[in-house]
C-alpha cells in the first residue's frame, strides 16, 4: 500500500485503522479494542468522572478530555488492565493516553 494511503487510512483515527489495516502492517483484535463505553458508563457521572484525563490545552481548552476508548489489555481476575486514550488523529495526527492500569469502576465492577 503506497505510503499516502496508510496515511490518509490512520489520520482518521485508531478504530478506522483497525478496520483498515493496510497489508504489511500490525493490527489488534478487534474483541480487545472498545472504541466507547456503554452508556451506563457515559451516563453515571461517578464513572463518566473517572474516565477523565489530560491533555494539551490545542486538544481542549479545559486541558482534559473524556476518554472512553480503550484497549482491554489482559483479564487478570478482578485487575482486568485498560489503557484509555483520546483519538486526536483528526486534530493534530496523535493518540493520547490517559490512563493505563486496573479496570476503572463501572456498574460491572462495583
Amino acid at each position: 500500500m503506497p505510503k499516502r494511503d496508510f496515511k490518509e487510512i490512520s489520520s482518521r483515527g485508531v478504530h478506522a485503522y483497525f478496520k483498515q489495516t493496510p497489508s504489511g502492517y500490525r493490527s489488534y483484535s478487534a474483541n480487545s479494542h472498545a472504541p466507547g463505553e456503554s452508556d451506563s458508563v457515559k451516563n453515571n457521572p461517578k464513572y463518566r468522572n473517572a474516565r477523565v484525563f489530560g491533555v494539551p490545552t490545542s486538544i481542549c481548552a479545559d486541558g482534559e478530555v473524556y476518554m472512553d476508548a480503550h484497549f482491554k489489555l489482559g483479564a487478570k481476575k478482578t485487575i482486568s488492565p485498560r489503557m484509555h486514550y483520546f483519538d486526536a488523529a483528526a486534530i493534530d495526527g496523535k493518540i493520547y493516553v490517559g490512563y493505563i492500569g486496573r479496570h476503572l469502576p463501572s456498574p460491572q465492577t462495583n
